[in-house]
């Protein structure tokens, strides 16, 4: 363990008196919403309606810019975490947790804590071991215990998987931590031996998000490279304080499909997501999975190219979606999974709109439609152009109260597009989406949105391009602000793979492409 810390003179009453003005000021009260887990809620809605001081009024070249850089070890995974008003090194803070990955410098997988608002070193720093070197996963937090749970791989694709927990405070690991994840159940596909099928380490990558929910963890796999066999799984764990306990261990593909002899007949089911963490209503978990075995229209327990919900705890199929042309599209590497599910908020209905054949779908939480080789069993499929990796990321979405309620996807080429959610007709409805047709770099980019409330909202992205747009979350073809309106100012540098901006209190944390969390904010009115 290595673990650096730096003591930071405390905020003199003066300058706390301004920081609560200025807050007040702005519409809201001092304290902001807490980042937790990936996008922001187990939802994965990607919205923080709790965002009092950046407003669309206030959002502009004039007011807004970059305000200061933190220097990491590698680029960030999936995004930077926040709690406020942490007791660190004997001073209160606003901190921000980045948790990086070997960038293609070999360096270990490091922790860092800064102050959220001021320049300066970490408050701790932890490398982990020096093998672990290999991770794409966000962290989540457990805000009751001040836990932090983090998955790490040794070795890139070779080593062992770990799951740690972490206090914040410090950067120590918990008792009891980290736990190697292993585990396995009756099976006879592809890399079993003996009716039983186990976890195989080399040929996994934890890639969603972790969630931890109602004092369980959860983590989930898809294939670390390139090669066959793989599967997709999901581990339950409990964390007592002193220990982690093994809860439940779920396999995508367990069986082989004797039936089938094109390709993924005994193996696949990836659980990918782009880095968007798995989801939950607080009774279930719900993943979508990519292209490999298929046979649940036949009662088999194949779950490839599907919308999955498992029950919380014990991981049991509760429910399932498969579209129509599921087995063509797999064997063709078309993947449903390519992106991960977001619960429409204040509804049961899913949303997951990045697959490789180009349609988003709609899906009830309560029945969830299964298959049907006629047409898809759900409750809408939306069609997008004939292009490949048309949808390039993860969805959010935003309920506006009497302005209606959003989703915003980011369509390659086509920029970012925003769709009406009808929640009486449960549907996505009013024709084809708004686009802002100058964000249409790469494969689209990370999507996050900030409102206070039903009202003030903004969309944020962060492309491909290395360029950050701030957008009217009412009207997306409005753009606010950019990072290269005032490049000399504001520029970003460099972006990352599948990372997410987190934008809370006043500021905006953007991980880069080569080591560094770029923080803007306002530039006249900082405590």
């Amino acid at each position: 363990m290595n673990v650096t810390a730096c003591h930071r003179r405390p905020h003199s009453s003066a300058v706390l008196l301004l920081a609560i003005a200025w807050a007040f000021r702005a519409g809201g009260a001092a304290a902001a919403a807490d980042i937790l887990t990936q996008h922001g809620d187990n939802a994965r809605s990607g919205a923080n309606t709790a965002e009092t001081i950046l407003t669309p009024g206030v959002v502009n070249v004039g007011s807004f810019g970059k305000l200061f850089t933190l220097p990491l070890n590698a680029s960030v995974n999936s995004q930077v975490l926040y709690v406020h008003d942490l007791p660190i090194a004997g001073h209160t803070h606003n901190v921000i947790f980045a948790y990086t990955s070997t960038g293609g410098n070999t360096s270990p997988c490091g922790l860092y804590a800064f102050d959220a608002d001021t320049e300066g070193p970490a408050l701790w720093a932890r490398q982990l071991t020096p093998s672990a070197e290999c991770t794409t996963c966000a962290p989540a937090i457990d805000g009751a215990t001040r836990t932090m749970y983090v998955v790490s791989k040794d070795r890139a694709n070779a080593g062992a998987t770990w799951i740690h927990a972490v206090d914040i405070l410090t950067g120590e690991e918990r008792p009891g931590s980290p736990a190697k994840v292993e585990g396995g159940l009756s099976g006879g596909s592809a890399g079993s031996v003996n009716g039983r099928l186990d976890f195989n380490t080399r040929q996994a990558n934890c890639r969603p998000g972790v969630l931890v929910d109602k004092g369980l963890v959860y983590i989930a796999f898809a294939l670390a490279g390139d090669g066959h066999p793989f599967h997709g799984w999901v581990f339950c764990y409990g964390y007592d304080g002193t220990a982690f306990s093994q809860k439940a261990v779920f396999c995508t593909t367990p069986d082989p499909d004797e039936g089938k002899t094109a390709n993924f007949s005994k193996d696949g089911g990836g659980i990918w997501q782009a880095g968007k963490g798995l989801a939950s209503d607080g009774e279930a978990v719900y993943c979508t999975t990519g292209n490999g075995n298929f046979n649940a229209d036949r009662g088999g327990r194949n779950y490839g190219m599907c919308f999955l919900k498992l029950r919380a705890g014990d991981l049991q199929v509760l429910d399932w979606f498969a579209e129509a042309n599921a087995h063509k599209d797999s064997d063709d590497d078309n993947d449903l999974g390519n992106c991960g599910p977001l619960i429409i908020p204040g509804t049961g209905v899913l949303f997951a709109g990045a697959t490789k054949y180009g349609r988003s779908y709609l899906v009830d939480t309560a029945h969830m439609g299964h298959f049907s080789a006629d047409q898809d069993a759900c409750l809408q499929a939306l069609a997008t152009p004939a292009l490949p990796f048309p949808n390039g990321q993860n969805g959010v979405a935003w309920d506006a109260g009497a302005a209606g309620t959003y989703i915003y996807v980011w369509n390659r080429p086509l920029g970012v597009a925003q769709y009406a959610y009808d929640r009486t007709a449960r549907a996505i409805t009013g024709g084809a989406a708004q686009r802002m047709g100058t964000v249409t770099s790469g494969a689209g980019g990370g999507l996050a949105i900030t409102a206070n409330g039903s009202r003030d909202g903004i969309l944020w992205c962060l492309g491909t391009d290395a360029v950050v747009h701030a957008l009217d979350a009412l009207d997306v073809t409005k753009e606010l602000w950019n990072s290269q309106q005032d490049a000399a100012r504001d520029a970003l540098g460099s972006v990352g793979h599948w990372q997410f901006p987190t934008i809370v209190g006043g500021k905006a944390y953007i991980p880069t492409g080569d080591g560094k969390v770029v923080v803007y904010g306002l530039l006249h009115h900082q405590p």
